[in-house]
């Protein structure tokens, strides 16, 4: 049997593929997470990692880990996690994220205004706007997402149902050079006081970072991107 180029260069690509931090929870424990000391509560419960918080203030959490000592490895990296947001404003994923200098990258899924989806690059606590997307984000609903860094690439897809139905196409993708270094990835949840009580109540499963990327630009827009960045 032939193998086409394309053919034999995606099966190379499978057989080198690395899972390089994987946690379903099931074994009842968030062994190898750092979770931030924010007042919130974390658990697991029946499998799924729990943040909860509730207050008169603004309310966070956030936990990251790695696959060298709470650290990634490599800079360049894809996770993948379910996400449930059952109060608060929003929650999401990390990448490329530094704790103690509460910098990187972040895929908020919000559930103001019926539902956004965006990438934020935070920046020692402050969080701008990259890209955004209206999609619809409701309440008690699990969604994957995948929070994708390929060199000065940034990509994120969100759907329903099963891991296996992930889609091709990207919601958003944005160029940022800002942070290189490969930091850690994680998860967060936040909620925020407007004219109702704060309550952040967000679970995860699933979580998983692998070094497949698929995540790409045809030449010419690199070319032109890279252009506009020099």
């Amino acid at each position: 049997m032939r193998l086409t180029v394309a053919a034999a260069l995606a099966a190379a690509t499978l057989i080198c593929a690395e899972v390089l931090v994987e946690d379903d929870f099931d074994d009842g424990t968030a062994d190898g997470w750092l979770e931030m000391p924010t007042g919130a509560t974390y658990e697991v419960v029946d499998g799924r990692y729990h943040f909860y918080q509730a207050s008169t203030d603004t309310v966070y959490a956030g936990s990251v880990t790695g696959d060298l000592y709470g650290s990634m490895s490599v800079a360049d990296y894809s996770i993948r996690a379910e996400v449930e947001i059952a109060a608060g404003l929003m929650g999401g994923v990390v990448s490329r994220f530094d704790m103690f200098a509460a910098s990187g990258y972040m895929l908020s899924l919000l559930t103001e205004g019926g539902g956004v989806v965006a990438i934020n690059r935070i920046d020692q606590g402050a969080p701008t706007a990259l890209a955004y997307t209206l999609t619809d984000i409701a309440y008690g609903q699990k969604y994957w997402v995948r929070f994708e860094a390929a060199d000065s690439l940034l990509g994120t897809k969100v759907w329903t149902g099963e891991a296996a139905d992930e889609p091709q196409a990207w919601n958003l993708t944005v160029v940022d050079e800002t942070y290189g270094e490969p930091g850690s990835a994680g998860l967060f949840g936040l909620d925020t006081p407007d004219a109702k009580a704060v309550e952040m109540d967000v679970w995860f499963d699933d979580f998983l970072v692998e070094d497949v990327l698929t995540l790409d630009l045809p030449a010419s827009t690199w070319g032109g991107i890279k252009a506009g960045l020099d």
